[in-house]
């Protein structure tokens, strides 16, 4: 394998983002000397954020609640979704980053990230699978938006052409990685409450409609990323273990499955385990994040290490990747400072390439 360590997407962000600011935060990145660069998400609030904010979306209307009780607010449909195929989004990002590695004198592999199909099918408005205080606002949602998308399946039809377009362009614009994000792959405890056949039918049919959309692209720069959540860098999901997902995960059709979060505080060692009893599928990388976003405590690099000897014990070295579980800026609330951000990918990087 060419390249041995990446990391999931969004930093820390500042405010009122420059041209400057994504030369800035494409250095920070060379200089730690990770394999795969991408511009932070700078041009996002969040990391589905340059979907979800196509007009045809209402922005902040509804809660969804973390394990810790933090509340974060997200959008519905409302109307068409408006969407220019002819200037797609994750292109501009890529050239962006092409433009900063040439500035730089440097060449890395460039990754671009796009919220999956089943995270977007949550935008859809359902009365059944929202928190009951907002239960009559997205019922009247509903009524407005069957006017435009009688059903979810016709909504995640328009969806499913925006994102294939998005991929589709990045590669075109020299994208190495097109990540497609996917938190809700290991949404297991929503509501507090968890039944494992009602999770693995979910599970099987965001893997199915995800497929439709990988199955479109060429497999082999296509990544879908999962984690148990990440709001405020607190957990966000605390039921339910990788031996629920990781059959139906490795039926993606994509050239690697991960990050998955492993060393996220709560799934550490005995969680990497598991792993053993699933073997991974011929010819699939498997990213693990081995360095956790929910704390800015930054890890020393022989623990860093002494993680990755674990992890290559039960995945092959060779189709192995290495990055943070999830992202340092999931929302705009992260407790990263662009400092911690980089002190955990430089010790990451020097814990997996030091010599053996």
């Amino acid at each position: 394998m060419a390249f041995k360590t990446t990391h999931v997407g969004s930093l820390p962000r500042p405010q009122n983002i420059t041209e400057t600011d994504i030369l800035n935060v494409v250095k920070m990145q060379v200089e730690t000397g990770v394999d795969e660069v991408n511009d932070g998400e700078y041009t996002r609030s969040v990391f589905f954020g340059d979907i979800s904010n196509l007009p045809g979306f209402k922005q902040n209307e509804f809660s969804i609640i973390a394990s810790a009780g933090d509340e974060v607010k997200l959008g519905v449909v409302e109307g068409k979704i408006q969407y220019d195929p002819s200037s797609p989004l994750a292109a501009k990002e890529v050239a962006a980053v092409k433009g900063a590695l040439g500035k730089l004198g440097e060449k890395r592999r460039v990754k671009v990230s796009i919220p999956s199909l089943s995270w977007m099918s949550i935008f859809y408005p359902d009365p059944k699978t929202i928190p009951s205080k907002d239960q009559n606002f997205v019922g009247k949602m509903a009524v407005v938006v069957r006017e435009f998308y009688p059903t979810v399946d016709e909504y995640l039809e328009d969806i499913k052409r925006i994102l294939i377009n998005e991929a589709r362009a990045a590669i075109d614009a020299g994208a190495d990685t097109v990540q497609f994000d996917s938190p809700d792959l290991l949404q297991f405890d929503v509501y507090g409450q968890f039944y494992e056949e009602k999770e693995r039918e979910k599970l099987k049919w965001a893997i199915g409609i995800n497929n439709e959309v990988l199955e479109s692209l060429p497999g082999g720069s296509l990544q879908v990323h999962s984690c148990w959540g990440n709001l405020m860098n607190t957990q966000f999901n605390t039921l339910g273990h990788y031996d629920l997902a990781l059959p139906e995960l490795y039926e993606l059709k994509a050239g690697t499955i991960g990050p998955l979060e492993v060393f996220d505080g709560m799934r550490d060692y005995e969680e990497l385990k598991i792993f053993e009893n699933y073997p991974r599928p011929k010819g699939i990388n498997i990213a693990l994040g081995l360095v956790s976003v929910k704390s800015r405590n930054v890890e020393p690099v022989e623990e860093i290490r002494r993680r990755y000897e674990a992890a290559i014990k039960v995945i092959d070295e060779d189709r192995l990747i290495v990055s943070p579980g999830c992202g340092f800026a999931s929302d705009p609330h992260s407790l990263h400072s662009m400092e911690s951000a980089r002190r955990k990918l430089t010790n990451m990087v020097q814990a997996v390439k030091r010599e053996q």
